[in-house]
């Protein structure tokens, strides 16, 4: 039997710090929440981030590699022009 998790990639930002995050989970809201706290690693740097995007996906391995995708692009602004086109996708 297939699992039926629903697993969204999510894109956090901290207009602070300027920086973005990019994760993915079968609970973004839980997990925006322990980032908010400092849960994690590169965010409790400071505490300050904001949900930008969230894109869901057909299965985990889906989302785990549009997330490797995303990471390895590490150019701010190409996540964001994505982003973009993203939400148009949407409209």
């Amino acid at each position: 039997m297939a699992d039926a998790t629903t697993y969204s990639v999510y894109v956090l930002h901290n207009p602070i710090i300027k920086k973005l995050y990019i994760g993915y989970s079968s609970s973004v809201s839980n997990r925006l929440v322990q980032h908010q706290r400092g849960k994690s690693q590169f965010t409790s740097q400071n505490e300050n981030w904001q949900l930008l995007f969230e894109k869901k996906c057909d299965s985990k391995s889906e989302a785990i590699s549009l997330e490797r995708k995303l990471k390895n692009w590490k150019n701010s602004q190409r996540i964001l022009s994505w982003i973009e086109r993203e939400k148009k996708l949407k409209a």
